[in-house]
């Protein structure tokens, strides 16, 4: 019998029903390569991007020319610019029919391998902690803004879930106000810490690791779950398991830790559905805010499974035909562990 969940914290419900899962083309393998010409993102191809803001690169090489590991450009097609810098998204008043609104902010790319690659799984244990150093680091400058309220690290791999580029990349979206969807997080996760006299995030860590249910990867320092209202089949979250709100404060050794969590993440979703599209996200709080009690910066993970379709839109409700607790244990099943020389994940990966 279908059943209705409820995230506390994103306020989303979902609809699970499993007898969906029968229908014509339900989880379905879609289409993940983005076929270019010449990749922009090559190694050789610098001068096809705006000047980088951030590089990891040999000694000996100079900026915007080859010899780099990762590199940070402005997007060349922004949807955001940084020329008005006190533009807000606070609405006038004068037209409450179409109200509108200023915003502004930074719009940028990792280009997260020199080589043409298309997976984070496919990255050294070098490459891809330098590819969370660089989320961390230009989270860090970005936040010294003063009119940067909030920023928010994606991924689009595939074409279905909206990436233009098959090169390994993702991005980042800074702005001078704070997305709704973040705001929806942290209003509901306060009302959390005050009804139930403690953090949403910690509990959740808790009680998945009791349960087991949903777990697909326990580290030292990292749960991953398949939510428990998850949206679409295979959905997954990290979680760090000590408090903490702001992503940007990480430590070099949590970087380290995060980066063998997401690229064996990674292998286990592509392990499992055959090399899917997914979109990826950090959701951390906003740079304004000190520590928060009631928060935890998390990455959420949405394979391109299944498609969103009428009642999705017209209602805000998502109908997923795969159970978590499934979900789970079909991703534990393709979760290979392996330890590479330059990580240290603790004795439980």
């Amino acid at each position: 019998m279908p059943t209705l969940r409820k995230d506390p914290v994103s306020g989303h419900g979902v609809i699970m029903a499993e007898g969906r899962a029968n229908r014509p083309n339900q989880l379905c393998r879609v289409e993940t390569r983005v076929d270019t010409v010449v990749c922009p993102f090559c190694e050789g191809q610098e001068a096809s991007t705006t000047p980088e803001t951030l590089a990891f690169r040999e000694p000996s090489s100079l900026p915007n020319s080859p010899g780099w590991r990762v590199r940070v450009v402005p997007n060349k097609y922004p949807a955001l610019d940084g020329r008005t810098k006190n533009s807000t998204m606070v609405l006038p008043d004068n037209d409450p029919l179409f109200p509108t609104g200023s915003t502004s902010g930074i719009h940028e790319v990792f280009i997260e391998s020199a080589e043409h690659l298309t997976s984070i799984s496919q990255l050294s244990d070098a490459q891809i902690v330098e590819v969370v150093r660089a989320y961390r680091d230009r989270m860090c400058t970005v936040a010294q803004n003063r009119w940067i309220r909030s920023a928010i690290i994606f991924k689009n791999l595939g074409a279905a879930a909206g990436a233009s580029l098959e090169h390994i990349h993702s991005q980042l979206m800074a702005t001078s106000y704070v997305p709704v969807k973040l705001c929806e997080e942290l209003i509901n996760a306060e009302r959390f810490l005050h009804q139930e006299k403690g953090c949403f995030f910690c509990q959740l860590v808790r009680r998945e690791r009791e349960t087991g249910v949903r777990v697909v990867l326990d580290t030292d320092h990292f749960l991953v779950i398949c939510p428990f209202a998850s949206r679409v089949p295979y959905e997954m979250c990290i979680l760090p398991k000590k408090h903490a709100s702001h992503f940007e404060k990480l430590s070099d050794s949590q970087v380290t830790r995060l980066a063998y969590v997401l690229r064996q993440t990674a292998a286990c979703l592509e392990n499992t559905l055959e090399e899917p599209a997914y979109n990826l996200f950090f959701h951390t709080a906003p740079f304004d805010m000190p520590t928060l009690d009631h928060y935890h910066w998390h990455v959420e993970i949405l394979p391109r499974v299944t498609s969103t379709a009428g009642y999705e839109w017209g209602t805000g409700y998502y109908i997923n035909p795969k159970l978590p607790e499934d979900a789970a244990r079909t991703l534990r099943t393709g979760m290979v562990v392996t330890r590479g020389k330059n990580f240290a994940p603790g004795k439980d990966g």
